[in-house]
């Protein structure tokens, strides 16, 4: 594709953080660092961007996130750019620490009968500490629940 192919190309955030471009899915996990209108040229279109969770009292552009496994099966997560897909056990926690700020981490798990997808419903709390996340994973009802956790430059926490 040539330069003038990407500028036509026409995105659009919709509520529950997809991102729809050339037909496609995208989970939106960084929708936040973007306008709340997109001007695409011959046509705008308003961005519907989710509140936060949380805010975190920022000292510089890195993180700790304490992640605690409360769901019935094992997770796997994943800090994007700086951490390999890993497990964490049922009841399990871990410290990720020195992490970069834009961050987002991504759960998944899927049930062992059917296979399917499972999401989560994720507490994320301000830590005593600046810099610090508390990030809880609890079991949802199929379908309704949250994937990732993502932290802006400004200390905001958004689920989705």
């Amino acid at each position: 594709m040539d330069k003038s192919s990407f500028q036509s190309v026409s995105r659009l955030w919709i509520a529950g953080g997809i991102c729809l471009t050339a037909g496609l899915a995208i989970p939106a996990i960084a929708a936040s660092s973007l306008s709340p209108l997109v001007d695409t040229g011959s046509v705008q279109i308003a961005q519907v961007l989710p509140e936060p969770q949380a805010t975190l009292k920022l000292t510089g552009f890195r993180a700790t996130v304490n992640l605690s496994n409360q769901t019935d099966r094992p997770i796997f997560y994943a800090v994007v750019g700086e951490t390999a897909p890993r497990s964490l056990d049922k009841g399990a926690s871990v410290t990720l620490q020195n992490l970069h700020i834009p961050s987002s981490l991504l759960l998944r798990a899927n049930d062992g009968d059917t296979h399917d997808r499972l999401f989560f419903n994720i507490g994320v709390t301000p830590g005593d500490t600046a810099g610090v996340l508390n990030v809880v994973v609890k079991d949802a009802n199929s379908n309704d629940g949250s994937t990732s956790v993502y932290l802006d430059t400004n200390g905001k926490v958004y689920v989705d």
